[in-house]
């Protein structure tokens, strides 16, 4: 059975002994350690015998924040790719098809397990990667990142016109992050913006297990604007992910290849802070036309570092977020 608490998944509980579909339920506790904003977890599972759907909850979406579900989208992408990888860590073997009924465009992902290896042993360095990944919400440490892991981060190759810039210039950086955090800090005098917001961020999040939740009393701006903050060059690194179109596709592609770097980085004990880039501004654009390999739409920029101070959200548990077999929208 699943973990009461997901955070406390644990590998040596993996029901090998089970059937394959409670097997499947187990590992659903990986997919949902996925970013979202605002720790919102747009996305619900539906399990029956060898198969897995993946949908967008758009019940979560941010009508105000992100009125076109395109970061719900790649959301939930991230949590099917999270799915694939824990797939891949226990040894199993398995399909997977995207926007697979047309009739049905909250189904985004199905994956069909084939076959498994009893006697694989799992990927514990990629599973602890899963669940400890850090999304950077109050600063970043005076901490230089370690060479393997900017040495080994890959731009290319990525399917259907994803794009991954690292920012070189430390003036385009600068520009970009000063900017940013003036189109927030302007977006926070929106009433609508600043209450679909507050509604996510408040101390009673603490017991839904979604959202963030935050003390009593302590002003929103640390959460908000910690992404920004100051830091030593070597210890962060921009990156913008770019694609080509901005279409319902693109965004679940561009989830799939955000986990992939994030799982990335986590590996080698790096967290990152995910601003988001759309509606993109003129400014913003010209900032990045400063780095070379400049093309597509920016989607997201992912600020890679150490944490000032280690922030986990909770998630919710299997009964929150799991469908029923035969349930239908």
């Amino acid at each position: 059975m699943p973990a009461q608490n997901p955070r406390d998944v644990r590998s040596s509980e993996f029901p090998t002994a089970a059937p394959v579909e409670s097997q499947l339920k187990f590992l659903v506790n990986y997919a949902i350690f996925a970013p979202s904003l605002y720790n919102t977890q747009p996305w619900s599972f539906r399990i029956l015998d060898h198969t897995v759907d993946i949908y967008a909850d758009r019940s979560r979406g941010l009508a105000v924040v992100d009125s076109e579900d395109r970061y719900l989208t790649i959301s939930c992408a991230a949590a099917i790719q999270l799915f694939e990888t824990a797939l891949k860590a226990f040894g199993f073997d398995f399909e997977s098809s995207l926007y697979p009924d047309l009739n049905d465009p909250d189904l985004l992902g199905r994956i069909t397990v084939r076959s498994n290896k009893p006697d694989h042993v799992p990927d514990e360095d990629m599973l602890r990667a899963i669940v400890n990944r850090t999304t950077i919400r109050r600063g970043f440490r005076s901490q230089s990142l370690p060479s393997a892991f900017r040495d080994g981060f890959v731009t290319r190759g990525h399917p259907f016109g994803v794009h991954l810039q690292v920012i070189e210039s430390e003036d385009a950086q600068q520009l970009l992050l000063d900017h940013l955090l003036e189109l927030e800090r302007i977006q926070w005098e929106d009433a609508h913006f600043r209450r679909e917001v507050e509604s996510w961020m408040h101390p009673m999040r603490e017991r839904t297990r979604d959202g963030v939740p935050v003390h009593r009393g302590e002003p929103l701006g640390p959460y908000l604007w910690g992404k920004y903050s100051e830091a030593p060059a070597d210890a962060t690194m921009l990156v913008a992910l770019m694609l080509e179109a901005d279409t319902p596709r693109a965004w679940v592609e561009a989830g799939r290849t955000l986990m992939q770097k994030l799982v990335e980085a986590s590996i080698h004990g790096v967290g990152a802070a995910i601003i988001r880039l759309m509606p993109i501004s003129v400014l913003v654009r010209s900032a990045l036309c400063h780095s070379a390999a400049y093309t597509g739409e920016p989607v997201l920029l992912l600020r890679f570092g150490y944490p000032l101070r280690r922030y986990i959200t909770s998630r919710r548990t299997s009964v929150d977020f799991m469908r029923p077999p035969g349930s239908v929208n």
